[in-house]
């Protein structure tokens, strides 16, 4: 394995078991039970790649080809957007805090950082295994940054965001 490479799993460990601390935290101080829901889901996927990546690296460092031991689980890719509408389901308005709202907002850096790191990772990419990998990471952190700005909007104006919602389904988009 490259040190490159190598590097690069090191920093993405490194980035999941951040932002899985940081969601676990928001989650225990989150009043609102849809905020505490969402950063429980968001800590959950970050552990679980957190253990794919440490996976994969232990895999190449034994000096596996990327492509043998890169299988994409297509069992994990969800609607993010349907997720969050399921979660927002039946909930009256949410009292929320300026502690939850700070905690969206630090998510959502989070989060496009890590989109950031997957797409300047994806453009270094060596070959097609590698590619896909990358591609799908950048779409699961990409889903998350649409979770997150979805819990933000519901905040901010759940009227809106309730609207918004039920259009999407009279009109088919």
């Amino acid at each position: 394995m490259s040190g490159k490479i190598q590097d690069k799993l090191c920093r993405a460990v490194d980035l999941c078991a951040r932002a899985a601390g940081f969601y676990a935290e928001s989650a225990a101080s989150c009043g609102d039970g849809l905020g505490r829901e969402v950063f429980e889901q968001l800590a959950a996927d970050e552990r679980s790649r957190q253990g794919i990546m440490e996976e994969l690296r232990r895999s190449l460092v034994k000096g596996a080809d990327f492509a043998a031991v890169c299988v994409l689980d297509e069992s994990r890719t969800r609607d993010v957007r349907a997720a969050f509408r399921d979660l927002a389901a039946g909930r009256d308005r949410p009292a929320v805090c300026l502690t939850e709202l700070a905690a969206v907002g630090a998510a959502l850096e989070l989060e496009r950082a890590a989109v950031d790191f997957y797409q300047d990772w994806l453009m270094d990419a060596g070959d097609d295994a590698e590619q896909r990998f990358l591609a799908r990471m950048l779409e699961e952190q990409r889903g998350h940054v649409v979770m997150l700005a979805d819990l933000q909007q519901y905040y901010e104006d759940p009227e809106a965001w309730s609207l918004a919602r039920e259009r999407a389904g009279l009109d088919g988009a």
